[in-house]
């Protein structure tokens, strides 16, 4: 790359003036000593969340699992031996029936 440019000037004149610029160069940034603790903090960041993260997902596909467990397991009722149809209907008296539709009757008329 030249250095050296030439920059033509509107006074007249036929001829240009060399202009000398300096070489660009971007100056060296020294290494912080504290970018490597800041990287090994960040690292050390993610794996934590990341730690998190797993360990919730296993503690609530335990949960899920306990819950299912528990389900498929039926609970035992003791259950009472009921009458059967027949033995209710041999233990209804048919004359007792009777009555009381009198009195049903009498409270319906009262009205």
């Amino acid at each position: 790359m030249d250095n050296n440019l030439t920059v033509p000037t509107t006074s007249g004149m036929d001829s240009a003036t060399p202009v000398q610029t300096p070489p660009v160069t971007p100056p060296a940034q020294p290494a912080e000593p504290g970018s490597k603790k800041m990287v090994w903090v960040l690292v050390g960041g993610a794996v934590v969340i990341l730690l998190v993260v797993v360990g919730f997902y296993f503690f609530m596909s335990n949960q899920q699992q306990s819950v299912s467990e528990e389900a498929s397991i039926a609970p035992v009722v003791e259950s009472t031996p009921e009458p059967s149809i027949e033995e209710e209907v041999a233990g209804v008296n048919i004359e007792e029936l009777d009555t009381y539709f009198a009195e049903i009757d009498k409270d319906l008329s009262g009205l």
